[in-house]
C-alpha cells in the first residue's frame, strides 16, 4: 500500500509542487538523453536514406557499363502478323528481307483409323448399333455423352414423348408417326465423324425444338441444320467414360475394345497400366507426369480421341510400344496415327532456306544480332526488317544517372547544411565521410580516362555533354550536374567505341576497364555494402540508441524511487506537525 500524502494540510506548504520541482531538476539528464536519442535516430534515418540513394546511383552507373545500354539497336518489321524482330547490340544497321516459308510444328500421335485401331473410324468409343437398346440400357452402357432423360421434344411442332422403357427405334417410330411418315430416322455409322450419328430424313425442312427431355442435345441434334434432305448429329454421339476403370468393373467405359494390363513405352519411357485399377484419365495423367516428352489429352469429339503432342517442335518421331493392348484400343498404332512435325523455314535476303525447330528466339544466318519471332508463313511475301541505332535508350540511361547524382548531391547538402543566422545544422554536418562522398563523386565524374579510341587518347564525360552548372559552364562552377543530350548523341554517332571506353562498357587500348562509370560503380558498391561506412554508421547509431534507452530506463527507475522517498518524508513531516499542533491546542486548554 502506498504512502498517503496530506498535501500541506498541517504545514500549509504545497508539497506536491515542491516534489515535482525537485524531480524536474533530477530529470534533466533524462531530457538530455532523450534529445541525444532523437538526434541519433535522425542520423540513423539519414544514413539509411543515403544508402538507398547511393544504391540508386550505383545501379544507374552499372547500366552504363553494359555495351547493350550504349550500342542499342531498334528494329521494325513491315508485317508484324508474319514476324517480329528484336535487335541486340551486335545487329548491323540496315534492312533485311526475310521470307517465312513455314512455321515449326510439333509431332502428334493420335487415334487413327483402320483395322485394330480404336473403333477403326478414328475414334475409340464403341460404335455398335444400339438403336434396339432402351433408354435405361443406353444410360447403363454409357453410349452417349450425357444420360438421357424422360420427357418430350418437338419435331415440326409435334410433341414426341421419351420414356425410360423406349428403345431408340421406338422414339424414332414416334417421330415418324407424329409427322405422318414425312420424317424418318436412323442410327448410322459415319466414318467422317468417327462414330455413330443420328440421321433424320425428310423431303422438306425439319424443325426441331427442345422440350423437357435432353434427347436432342444428347444426340447432338440441338445445333444441327437441315440440308439436302437430311438433318443429322453435328458429331459422333458416342461417348467414353474416361473416369471409370478400364476393365469396366465400375461400369461400362463404352470403349470399342476391352483393355487389359501392360507396359506402354513412349520414346523409351515405360509407363505401367493396370486395367483393374486405372482409368483412362489416370493413364493420361501418368503420361503427362513422365519424361516421355509428350503432352497427352483426351477429347470426346469424333467418337473419343487421344492425342500425344511432342513438347518440342520439329520432325521428331514419337516412338511407341505396348506389351498389352491399350495402344491398339486407343488407336495409337494405326498407319495414320503419327503426324510428323515440321521445322520452321525462312530465307534471308533471298538466300538459302534455313530451318529451325522453334518459332521464337530464331537467330538466322545473314541477320546476325536479330532475334526473330515467327508468327505466320507468308510464302512469296518477304517482310522488311530495318535496324537502326537506338540512341534514345542510351540517352535515357545517361539522364537517369544525372538525375540520381543530383538527387544524392542535394540530399548531402541538406544533411550537412549550416545556417549561421539561425544556427540550424544538418544532422550529419560533422560527419567527414558524408562530405568526403560528395567530393569523391565530383572528382570521379570529371576524371580523365586514358587509352581511348580516336586522335586524342585522353577524355572525360565533359565531351559527352556532362557539366556542372548551365550548359557550357566551366566544370566546378556549380554543384548540379547538367546533361546536353544532343552533344551525347553526336558523340555516340561519331565514335561509339570511344564513348563505350569512356564510360566503361569496353576496355581501353591498354586492355583495362578504367571507364568513369566502372570506377563510380566500384566506389559506390564499396561504401554502400553491408560492410560499408554508412551501413556501419547505421549499426553504430542503433547501438547507441539502445544504450541510451537502457540508461533512460535506469534513471527513470531511480527517479520513481526518489519520488516515493520524498512523498514519504513530506507525509511524515505533515503528520509530525499535525501531532505538535494537537498537543499545543491541548496545553492551551489547560489555562
Amino acid at each position: 500500500m502506498g504512502n498517503i500524502a496530506f498535501g500541506g494540510l498541517a504545514s500549509g506548504l504545497n508539497t506536491a509542487s515542491i516534489i515535482q520541482q525537485l524531480l524536474a531538476l533530477e530529470s534533466r539528464p533524462i531530457n538530455l538523453l532523450n534529445t541525444q536519442r532523437e538526434t541519433l535516430r535522425s542520423q540513423q534515418d539519414a544514413y539509411k536514406d543515403l544508402n538507398t540513394r547511393i544504391n540508386g546511383l550505383e545501379n544507374a552507373a552499372f547500366e552504363l557499363t553494359k555495351i547493350s545500354s550504349l550500342l542499342g539497336r531498334e528494329s521494325n518489321s513491315s508485317d508484324t502478323d508474319t514476324l517480329l524482330a528484336t535487335a541486340n547490340a551486335n545487329a548491323l544497321t540496315g534492312s533485311y528481307e526475310i521470307e517465312v516459308l513455314q512455321l515449326a510444328t510439333a509431332s502428334r500421335l493420335q487415334t487413327g483409323t483402320g483395322a485394330g485401331s480404336g473403333n477403326t473410324l478414328g475414334g475409340v468409343a464403341d460404335t455398335s448399333d444400339f438403336s434396339g437398346e432402351t433408354l435405361a440400357q443406353i444410360n447403363l452402357n454409357n453410349r452417349v455423352r450425357e444420360p438421357l432423360t424422360e420427357g418430350t421434344f418437338f419435331v415440326n411442332g409435334q410433341s414426341i414423348s421419351v420414356l425410360a422403357g423406349d428403345t431408340l427405334d421406338d422414339v424414332l417410330g414416334k417421330v415418324s408417326t407424329a409427322t405422318a411418315g414425312t420424317v424418318t430416322g436412323d442410327l448410322v455409322t459415319d466414318p467422317a465423324q468417327g462414330g455413330n450419328v443420328l440421321r433424320l430424313s425428310s423431303a422438306s425442312p425439319i424443325v426441331l425444338s427442345q422440350g423437357t427431355s435432353n434427347f436432342l442435345s444428347a444426340f447432338k441434334l440441338d445445333t444441327a441444320s437441315y440440308s439436302g434432305g437430311t438433318l443429322e448429329s453435328t458429331g459422333a454421339v458416342n461417348a467414353v467414360r474416361s473416369d471409370l476403370k478400364l476393365d469396366g468393373s465400375e461400369g461400362s467405359t463404352n470403349l470399342a475394345q476391352s483393355v487389359g494390363s501392360g507396359i506402354l513405352t513412349l520414346n523409351n519411357v515405360s509407363i505401367n497400366y493396370d486395367a483393374s485399377t486405372d482409368t483412362l484419365n489416370d493413364l493420361v495423367q501418368r503420361i503427362n507426369a513422365s519424361e516421355a516428352g509428350v503432352r497427352a489429352s483426351f477429347s470426346q469429339a469424333g467418337g473419343g480421341r487421344l492425342s500425344l503432342v511432342s513438347k518440342s517442335n520439329g520432325p521428331l518421331a514419337i516412338q511407341i510400344a505396348d506389351t498389352g493392348n491399350v495402344a491398339n484400343a486407343l488407336g495409337l498404332q494405326a498407319t495414320d496415327s503419327l503426324q510428323v512435325g515440321k521445322s520452321a523455314q525462312l530465307r534471308v535476303d533471298g538466300g538459302a532456306v534455313q530451318s529451325f525447330n522453334q518459332n521464337t528466339g530464331v537467330q538466322a544466318d545473314g541477320a546476325e544480332g536479330l532475334v526473330l519471332d515467327l508468327r505466320a508463313a507468308n510464302v512469296g511475301n518477304p517482310v522488311s526488317v530495318t535496324v537502326a541505332v537506338d540512341t534514345e535508350a542510351a540517352t535515357s540511361k545517361i539522364q537517369n544517372f544525372v538525375d540520381q547524382y543530383n538527387q544524392l548531391n542535394t540530399r548531402i547538402n541538406e544533411l550537412t547544411a549550416y545556417n549561421p543566422q539561425t544556427g540550424s545544422k544538418g544532422v550529419l554536418l560533422s560527419d567527414f565521410s558524408v562530405n568526403n562522398l560528395r567530393q569523391r563523386m565530383n572528382d570521379l565524374v570529371f576524371r580523365q580516362v586514358n587509352g581511348l579510341d580516336g586522335s586524342n587518347s585522353r577524355g572525360s564525360l565533359a565531351e559527352l555533354g556532362l557539366s556542372t552548372g548551365a550548359i557550357g559552364a566551366l566544370p566546378g562552377s556549380t554543384t548540379k550536374l547538367e546533361f546536353n543530350a544532343s552533344q551525347f548523341e553526336a558523340a555516340l554517332a561519331a565514335d561509339p567505341t570511344r564513348v563505350a571506353q569512356l564510360l566503361g562498357a569496353e576496355d581501353t587500348s591498354s586492355g583495362a576497364n578504367v571507364g568513369v562509370m566502372t570506377q563510380i560503380k566500384d566506389y559506390l558498391e564499396r561504401i554502400s555494402s553491408s560492410t560499408g561506412i554508412f551501413s556501419e554508421r547505421q549499426r553504430s547509431a542503433g547501438r547507441q540508441i539502445d544504450d541510451i534507452g537502457d540508461r533512460i530506463q535506469t534513471l527513470n527507475e531511480r527517479l520513481d524511487r526518489k519520488q516515493e522517498r520524498l512523498e514519504a518524508q513530506f507525509t511524515l513531516l505533515e503528520r509530525t506537525l499535525a501531532d505538535l499542533q494537537a498537543q499545543q491546542s491541548s496545553l492551551a486548554g489547560l489555562f
